[in-house]
C-alpha cells in the first residue's frame, strides 16, 4: 500500500483559517492533525491518495503567491511549506516496491515581478576531457483523476524535437511550472549521467587492458 505523508507548515498563524477551510472543502479521508505552536502551525495527515488538489487550492487562495520547489537566494518569506513524502518501503497494489517514491517540498512565496530566466534544455557534461551533451525534455500533461494541468519530464535525455518528445515515455510526477519540472529533470539526469560515467570508466579500463596486451 502506498502511504503519503503530507505536512503543511504555516509560518503565519493568521493563515490557519484559510487552510482549514480548504481542508474542510476537500473532506480529507483521514484524520488531519493541527498543532498550533507559538509562532507557526503544523498540519499533517497520512493517506493513500496524494491530494494534489491541495497545491492548486492553496495557490488560488493566495493569488499573489506561488508554490515552487526553488526559493532562490532565500531572501523571500516562506509563507507556507508543503511537503509530500512516500516511504521508500511503500509498495503498489501488487506488492511491488515503488521505483520513484515521492519526496517533494513546495514553498509558498510572493510572486516575482522579474522576468523569469530562460532555462536551457541542453546540459553539457565533461567525462574527463570528453564533452557530452544531454537534454532535459519537458512536455505539457494532465492528471486524469483531478484534471490538473502541468508539466512532465520526458524519460529520454537525448535531443528530441517537440513532436518526438510527445511520443516518448514520461515520469509520472506532474509539476505546476516549467521551472519545477526542469530542476526535477536535472536531478533525474544527474543519476542517469552518473551511471553513464561509470560505464565510460569501465569501457576505458577495458580498452587500456587490451592495448597493453
Amino acid at each position: 500500500m502506498i502511504e503519503n505523508e503530507i505536512t503543511i507548515t504555516l509560518n503565519r498563524i493568521s493563515d490557519l483559517g484559510k487552510i482549514e477551510e480548504i481542508l474542510k472543502r476537500l473532506k480529507i479521508q483521514s484524520p488531519v492533525f493541527i498543532i498550533e505552536l507559538e509562532e507557526s502551525v503544523r498540519i499533517n495527515f497520512s493517506s493513500d491518495y496524494e491530494y494534489y488538489e491541495l497545491n492548486r487550492a492553496i495557490e488560488v487562495e493566495f493569488d499573489d503567491y506561488e508554490l515552487t520547489t526553488e526559493v532562490g537566494n532565500g531572501r523571500k518569506e516562506i509563507r507556507i511549506q508543503f511537503s509530500r513524502y512516500q516511504s521508500p518501503l511503500s509498495t503498489d497494489g501488487w506488492g511491488r516496491q515503488l521505483e520513484d517514491p515521492l519526496d517533494e517540498t513546495f514553498y509558498l512565496i510572493k510572486k516575482s515581478n522579474k522576468k523569469s530566466e530562460k532555462l536551457n534544455p541542453r546540459i553539457k557534461v565533461l567525462f574527463e576531457d570528453i564533452e557530452q551533451e544531454f537534454f532535459i525534455n519537458i512536455v505539457r500533461g494532465m492528471r486524469k483523476d483531478t484534471e490538473e494541468k502541468g508539466f512532465l519530464v520526458v524519460e529520454s535525455f537525448d535531443y528530441l524535437s517537440s513532436d518526438e518528445s510527445k511520443e516518448k515515455p514520461v515520469y509520472k510526477r506532474l509539476y505546476s511550472t516549467v521551472r519545477d519540472a526542469y530542476w526535477s529533470g536535472f536531478q533525474s539526469l544527474t543519476g542517469f549521467v552518473n551511471e553513464e560515467f561509470q560505464e565510460y570508466l569501465k569501457a576505458k579500463k577495458k580498452l587500456n587492458r587490451k592495448s597493453k596486451k
